[in-house]
């Protein structure tokens, strides 16, 4: 068995530059040698010793949490020295951005919470027009491909962090994230673009036609007749997993390839040490499943974080830690569900403690981690943003886990444009609910004549249904800070697609 080439996509520059193989537990003065991909040649590296490392080489994929060096996991890797392509090129980390999905190849301290990385790839995975909008099961199309949002989604623009309401059909996005089931594309970050741009797509081939220079792809007819063809051994062939950089055509007619690129294999070996971060894309059994397209065994050795084996469902989204086995199959030691995070609280930043790594926000106690994930959205956006970064009186929005009454463990904290006197959004499970008041994260939030309600499709309500209904429930609301509560502007119903990642 081989890595599935959905999952290689992504992990094809990083081996391309950065591929060699150590024998399990190897940190002694040996060698070993593995073919390196797109090269063909062979790549040959010495044994590490007396560097405190667990483990001498580690392949980890995920979105990236944080900068300073690169947080990946939860775990931080200094990238002096590392090499990093970009869509295939040379490029640099300053160019990155929190929430994309990277393949990060280097080693693990011993600490468990540092790293080296020797090698740094980002593939974009869509970018061009929105052609549908689906709000009420989160989900928009892009060049034929379905990509659904959930609440860990950042869709970035101008204004900061914004709603999947405020994405327009023929609007221009970037995207990056994980493949996900029914070759859909699960977005962990959505940069909206102010002017057009190149298009790209990538996914797998089908009808391949090398004689008139064509395939289909994600459902569009592509045209790669005169484009620049790289990384196949012959012609684009069924199957393959590339990565198509088209010119604008017309509703309708085929993409006019200017570049299409085999995203290749891996080549990992028994041993290798692996963690990644995705949904599952295909499913057979508790045991045998794929994350991100990777293929994983399970077993009665692993152990499950978050929930337990019978979890583990097409969609849902998990890391997955392990070493990778003779068959090219991660052998999962352990299997943490993410869950999902229905928490959303925005407006100023009240205070802030350093030392217990919180802050607080209309009342409620934010508590980061080292697996928080931190995005710079405001005016003059910094790349290196982290709790550090963040002053009272900054507006931010944090996704995460109700823990406490009005304490929220957040998965990422987003730091928006605005002033401390706009208005403020809260989502969570309603409590205390009686016309015309009801109560999230521990905050009293009061409606009146002015207040819009909504249904999960976004339709109107009345304010007696929306009450009938909200108890215990998960509701979002927004409107303004009054008195320690908030005055509600737009009640909405959430709809189970707006949680689902």
């Amino acid at each position: 068995m081989t890595f599935s080439k959905p999952r290689l996509a992504r992990l094809a520059s990083a081996a391309a530059v950065c591929m060699t193989t150590l024998a399990v537990g190897s940190c002694g003065s040996g060698s070993a040698t593995v073919p390196t991909a797109n090269s063909g040649t062979t790549a040959t590296t010495s044994g590490i010793e007396g560097t405190g490392l667990a483990h001498p080489r580690v392949v980890r994929v995920g979105p990236i949490g944080a900068f300073g060096s690169i947080f990946l996991g939860g775990i931080e890797y200094d990238t002096t020295a590392a090499s990093v392509r970009i869509d295939g090129q040379p490029g640099s980390t300053t160019a990155l951005r929190a929430g994309q999905v990277i393949t990060l190849n280097g080693s693990d301290a011993a600490d468990g919470k540092t790293g080296t990385a020797n090698a740094v790839a980002f593939d974009t995975a869509m970018q061009g027009p929105v052609t549908a909008v689906d709000v009420v099961n989160s989900s928009f199309t892009v060049l034929g491909r379905l990509v659904t949002v959930g609440p860990n989604t950042v869709l970035a623009s101008s204004q900061g962090a914004v709603p999947l309401s405020a994405l327009a059909v023929n609007a221009f996005v970037t995207v990056s994230g994980y493949p996900g089931p029914n070759a859909s594309l699960v977005a962990t970050r959505v940069d909206l673009l102010a002017a057009a741009a190149p298009l790209i797509a990538t996914g797998a081939v089908a009808q391949a036609d090398p004689a008139s220079g064509t395939f289909v792809l994600n459902g569009l007819q592509v045209d790669y007749s005169a484009a620049s063809v790289t990384g196949f051994s012959g012609a684009p062939a069924n199957g393959d997993y590339v990565q198509v950089t088209a010119t604008q055509s017309a509703a309708g007619a085929p993409l006019v390839a200017s570049a299409v690129r085999q995203l290749a294999t891996l080549g990992a070996s028994s041993g290798d040490d692996g963690g990644f971060e995705g949904v599952v894309s295909a499913f057979a059994s508790v045991n045998h499943f794929s994350v991100d397209g990777l293929p994983v065994a399970a077993s009665a050795t692993t152990t499950y974080v978050g929930g337990s084996a019978s979890d583990v469902k097409p969609g849902v989204r998990l890391q997955v830690a392990g070493t990778v086995d003779a068959t090219g199959t991660l052998a999962a030691s352990q299997v943490t569900l993410l869950g999902i995070d229905p928490v959303l609280l925005r407006g100023p930043v009240a205070s802030i403690d350093a030392a217990a790594g919180t802050l607080t926000v209309l009342g409620v106690t934010v508590a980061t981690s080292a697996t928080t994930r931190y995005d710079d959205e405001s005016e003059g956006a910094a790349q290196t943003f982290s709790l550090a970064s963040i002053a009272v009186g900054d507006v931010v929005d944090v996704r995460g886990q109700q823990v406490g009454p009005s304490q929220v463990d957040a998965s990422l904290l987003i730091r928006d444009p605005g002033a401390a006197g706009g208005g403020v959004e809260l989502r969570g499970t309603a409590t205390q609910v009686a016309a015309p008041s009801l109560v999230l994260l521990g905050i009293t939030a009061t409606t009146g004549p002015a207040t819009v309600y909504q249904d999960t499709s976004g339709q109107p309500l009345t304010a007696s249904a929306f009450f009938a209904r909200a108890g215990n429930t998960v509701v979002d609301l927004q409107g303004v800070a009054a008195g320690g509560g908030i005055t509600v502007t737009l009640a909405s119903l959430v709809g189970e697609g707006e949680l689902d990642n």
